[in-house]
């Protein structure tokens, strides 16, 4: 499947309110995912 067949599946099967749940569920992850490389790069410089 391709992108734009994903995206045609998906506006036919799912919920758009689920679907804002789950953009705000990834949005803050990435966040998270963000911040640990951030401390990530701050621990190895303290380490050097």
């Amino acid at each position: 499947m391709d992108r734009k067949q994903i995206i045609e599946t998906l506006k036919k099967e799912i919920d758009i309110e689920w679907l804002k749940v789950l953009n705000k569920f990834l949005k803050s992850y990435i966040d998270f995912l963000e911040i640990i490389g951030e401390l990530e790069k701050e621990i190895k410089k303290e380490q050097s």
